[in-house]
């Protein structure tokens, strides 16, 4: 876990990969791509 990690501080990491028929191929990721408010 991360040292500075603090419970009100929640993202959303997204990724995704595709492959095509060829056998070309993508991945991408994003970190921290949004925040996620904390719950009361």
């Amino acid at each position: 876990m991360y040292s500075g990690w603090k419970e009100e501080m929640t993202f959303v990491c997204l990724r995704a990969k595709a492959t095509d028929a060829a056998g070309n191929a993508v991945e991408q990721t994003v970190i921290r791509a949004y925040r996620i408010a904390p719950r009361n």
